[in-house]
């Protein structure tokens, strides 16, 4: 999920390698079973717009909003993300 950049710089400082590794297993996984990952986690428009959060991991309702009509359209039609906010990792 598209947690604020502040957030992510201090995941990354502690989990880093973990973390990138736990998203490649995670396509891998995805792809054997025929499965999307949409990623939103890095720094992007969305994530790097406080107003878009109540706090660092907490996006609010008009983010909900839009993460649902992206996924949808991800999910349907394999787009990719018109402002950069997602990035589809396995389809």
């Amino acid at each position: 999920m598209p947690a604020h950049v502040a957030h992510q710089a201090d995941a990354a400082m502690l989990f880093g390698a973990k973390a990138a590794e736990c998203k490649s297993r995670i396509v891998q996984i995805a792809r054997k079973r025929g499965a999307k990952v949409i990623d939103w986690l890095y720094s992007s428009p969305l994530t790097r717009e406080d107003s878009n959060y109540w706090d660092p991991v907490h996006y609010r309702v008009p983010v909900a909003n839009s993460l649902a009509h992206a996924i949808g359209s991800a999910v349907r039609d394999g787009k990719p993300s018109v402002d950069g906010t997602y990035r589809i990792l396995a389809q």
